[in-house]
């Protein structure tokens, strides 16, 4: 079964914006961009259960070393679940 692409409608959807802009392909098919957010969401819960288990372990190196590290995992969750409300977005598109 082949999948018609859905970003045509749309030829740049913005995918992430932080320095640079990034775009999902218009030729991107919504299960690719379904794929995409669960390898988003399943490295976002890896992130957040490493951050629970290393804050929760007081001699762990990543609490003596938490103003420095958790700070810059906790950017790296909240940039792919910007990803994923994006690419939720351009999957299921609403009407203008």
């Amino acid at each position: 079964m082949t999948t018609k692409p859905l970003a045509s409608a749309k030829p740049e959807r913005e995918l992430l914006s932080i320095n640079g802009r990034y775009t999902i392909s218009p030729a991107t098919t919504r299960e690719q961009m379904l794929n995409d957010v669960g390898c988003l969401l399943e490295s976002s819960r890896a992130v957040i259960d490493a951050v629970i288990d290393g804050m929760s372990n007081e001699g762990s190196q990543m609490a003596a070393n938490a103003s420095k590290d958790v700070p810059r995992m906790l950017y790296g969750v909240l940039y792919q679940l910007e990803m994923v409300g994006n690419l939720a977005a351009a999957a299921f598109p609403t009407k203008d």
